[in-house]
């Protein structure tokens, strides 16, 4: 178990990451021209439209399952699979400058929400279909780590590498 005086400085730096990672986003996406990010990479995987798509509604997803996290005794979560999701089509056929503008404000959200949260509440535990029974402290990590590997794919797309 995390002594509490670690969860605190955890969060904070959590909180910290959440506040400062899309600035690398933004300056990956100026990298693109406005048609570009549509563009499928091919063999299948996302373009950087679908991969900023998937970040906001994953936001969507996240805050769902934090807010079950908090109110239920260790909540059971499926894995999400954004192919499958009706929602993530949706924000799909919306224009990358209305996505992002979307996904900044549902980040401001999180943080927000996240900020607020006594650090016992990072205790709480859910339960992710691969990973196991996870402390919120390790849900936002995950999260973290997540958004980490599209921003990645993002910037790999942008300069032709292979992924």
């Amino acid at each position: 178990m995390t002594p509490a005086a670690d969860i605190q400085t955890i969060k904070t730096m959590h909180i910290q990451r959440l506040a400062l990672q899309f600035e690398g986003l933004e300056r990956i996406l100026e990298g693109f021209d406005a048609g570009e990010t549509s563009h499928s990479t091919g063999s299948g995987k996302w373009s950087a439209k679908q991969q900023i798509a998937h970040l906001a509604r994953y936001h969507q997803i996240f805050d769902e399952r934090l807010t079950r996290i908090l109110e239920e005794d260790s909540p059971c979560f499926d894995r999400y699979r954004a192919e499958e999701d009706a929602e993530w089509a949706h924000w799909q056929t919306l224009p990358c400058a209305a996505i992002t503008t979307k996904l900044l404000d549902l980040r401001a959200e999180l943080t927000e929400k996240l900020q607020k949260l006594p650090a016992d509440s990072y205790r709480r535990i859910g339960v992710h279909p691969a990973l196991g029974p996870m402390a919120l402290i390790d849900w936002l990590e995950f999260f973290l780590v997540h958004e980490g590997h599209h921003m990645y794919l993002i910037f790999s797309d942008q300069r032709n590498l292979p992924m």
